[in-house]
């Protein structure tokens, strides 16, 4: 990755934020859960040199681990980064952050006990289409079609995922086509997706919102 090879090496303390998160990127999308999340708090861990979480690499750094945090089923480094979201003052959390805080934690509580997790997916999913980033809306249509799936609502799940997946075609992300295609097909089936399982696709050249 051209990122990568850009950043390495630098003592710059953005420099350092972006090349982690560039590797937990291609971590996430390689499937190497542990590799994303340690390279993503690698980021993350910069957050007090550059005094804001409004840089790019952090922004996208806080999904990526606590999505990788999820797959790996560690549910109290989950904790730790919502913790460690929230204690920031609302002022400084960058609404992209705001939003996708709400859809981690409908995915831990979805975890946890799915009956008491549909209104907090219903509160990121209005939070992530206030937003305006389609990217973000179609990994949390995604994740809420997965948690209806598995408590047995497969023809919202079914809308959902084919939601999802038109954004998806549209960005033209292959990860997110392929895991809107899986949700959209598993109507009828009795199979049911582990939530925990959802992963991260990231798409950093899709962007995010500045606010």
């Amino acid at each position: 990755m051209a990122v990568v090879e850009k950043f390495a090496g630098s003592e710059d303390k953005q420099d350092i934020a972006a090349h982690a998160t560039a590797l937990a990127a291609a971590a996430a999308l390689d499937g190497s859960h542990e590799q994303a999340l340690s390279h993503a708090k690698d980021s993350l861990a910069q957050a007090g040199a550059v005094n804001h979480l409004h840089g790019d690499a952090l922004r996208w750094a806080w999904p990526l681990a606590a999505d990788a945090a999820l797959a790996l089923g560690d549910k109290a480094e989950v904790d730790r980064l919502l913790e460690w979201l929230n204690a920031h003052p609302i002022g400084h959390i960058p609404s992209v952050l705001h939003a996708e805080g709400a859809r981690i934690h409908a995915r831990l509580l979805a975890s946890n006990n799915p009956p008491d997790a549909g209104q907090a997916f219903t509160s990121a999913i209005k939070a992530l289409r206030d937003l305006g980033s389609p990217y973000h809306l179609s990994k949390g249509l995604l994740d809420y079609a997965e948690y209806l799936i598995a408590t047995g609502d497969d023809q919202t799940a079914e809308q959902l995922a084919a939601e999802a997946g038109t954004i998806a075609e549209r960005l033209c992300i292959k990860p997110l086509m392929q895991r809107a295609g899986h949700l959209a097909g598993s109507r009828g089936s009795q199979q049911q997706v582990p939530i925990q399982e959802g992963g991260a696709e990231p798409a950093l050249a899709h962007g995010v919102p500045s606010s």
